[in-house]
């Protein structure tokens, strides 16, 4: 009944995240944690990509992946989708979801193996990840790659994110893992911190932060034995992919407005506010130089822009700009009387979004606009600063 319970709540959940997996109804979902948990098919694609260009193609056909923290299988089976790979280890320390994966994979179309075969298709193995006990699990198993999610709830099901707190503690399995396997591809939570996971961890040659429908949902981390050199800091959003280079953003020259009257300038074009996964990311003078377009303020993270680039587009939020006022009491009068609020942003302000949204409410319900107000301190490169509002309409 328990069995019967969560599946069923975990289908209806899952519908858009696994559609391949929600077409097959006979696959059997053990808790609904573990879907919640997963990656969504179009992620764990991703993290397939990201694998296999680590491997490399000289590999073609024949690279071996080892999931050691296989959970639902969801990444398991986006590795073994790739042509390039011919066996996948799938590891999962509950017995339960272990015990009900190798029926699953079958459904979706995978030959599941036994020890000494050597087909295309997938292990299953059901072992604790701890020190000392990598090679046991590996057994035979020579992996090209590791991978490596760990669990994220600490005592009570609170959320962690430190890498100790997570289990298994890649910290301390680090070293005996790339031992075993020249390459470590972590998924981690993308609310860890970005210098402080490649400083404790060493030989970090990427990180990946990965967005989906406009959340980052993970930080993909590459290891690799004996790297020294810097890494690369890669941007996902969409259909589209951004590569940085760690410390460009130090070395980052944004372009600012030259006054007041160059942001008025700006009244019927776009105003751009990047995505979560940039923004995780901190690539924010880097934005304004590669894009050319000016930024509000070195610590106001909004740009404006003539003609809206794909690359724009795909790693954030346009708006066209309605209107460019002071910000006042008036001008927050003149906006509550004369537009539907959509949402409302407030920027490098002693005022929060959520406190100016209340001092806006209530708007007008027959306006003929729905719009977004953006309120935020500008620095100019005349030296003169000031406070405005921009009142936008989304673009999607």
């Amino acid at each position: 009944m328990d069995i019967a319970v969560s599946t069923i709540e975990a289908r209806r959940k899952t519908r858009k995240k696994l559609p391949s997996w929600h077409s097959t109804p006979e696959i059997i979902y053990p808790s609904v944690l573990c879907a919640e948990q997963c990656s969504s098919e179009e992620a764990a694609s991703y993290n397939s990509s990201v694998a296999l260009e680590a491997i490399s193609r000289e590999k073609a056909g024949d690279a071996h992946i080892a999931d050691l923290t296989g959970g639902l299988g969801v990444d398991s089976m986006a590795f073994l989708k790739d042509i390039d790979v011919s066996q996948v280890l799938y590891n999962e320390a509950n017995p339960l979801l272990a015990g009900h994966a190798a029926q699953n994979f079958t459904l979706l179309g995978a030959n599941v193996l036994s020890a000494g075969d050597h087909a295309k298709g997938i292990f299953v193995s059901n072992r604790i990840v701890a020190p000392g006990k990598v090679g046991e699990i590996l057994g035979d198993f020579q992996p090209d790659l590791v991978y490596i999610d760990p669990g994220r709830r600490g005592e009570g099901g609170r959320k962690v994110f430190l890498l100790e707190d997570c289990q298994p503690d890649v910290l301390t399995l680090k070293d005996e893992l790339l031992h075993a396997c020249p390459l470590l591809l972590l998924k981690l939570s993308p609310m860890a911190d970005i210098d402080m996971l490649v400083r404790r961890l060493g030989n970090v040659k990427e990180v990946h932060c990965v967005g989906v429908d406009g959340e980052c949902k993970e930080l993909l981390v590459l290891v690799e034995r004996g790297w020294e050199g810097d890494y690369f800091l890669k941007v996902k959003d969409a259909n589209d992919t951004i590569s940085y280079p760690s410390g460009s953003e130090d070395n980052a020259a944004p372009i600012y407005l030259r006054n007041q009257t160059e942001l008025l300038s700006y009244k019927g074009m776009w105003l751009y506010e990047p995505g979560k996964a940039l923004s995780k990311a901190g690539v924010f003078k880097i934005i304004s130089q590669s894009e050319s377009i000016p930024k509000i303020a070195p610590s106001t993270h909004l740009y404006l822009c003539k003609e809206p680039t794909t690359s724009l587009i795909q790693h954030g939020k346009l708006f066209r700009i309605l209107e460019i006022l002071p910000f006042s009491k008036s001008a927050k009068r003149y906006i509550a009387t004369s537009y539907r609020i959509s949402g409302v942003t407030s920027r490098n302000l002693p005022i929060s979004s959520d406190a100016l949204a209340r001092k806006l409410m209530p708007s007008n319900p027959s306006a003929a606009v729905s719009a977004h107000i953006f309120a935020f301190l500008a620095h100019f490169s005349d030296h003169s600063d000031g406070k405005f509002i921009i009142i936008a309409e989304s673009e999607g």
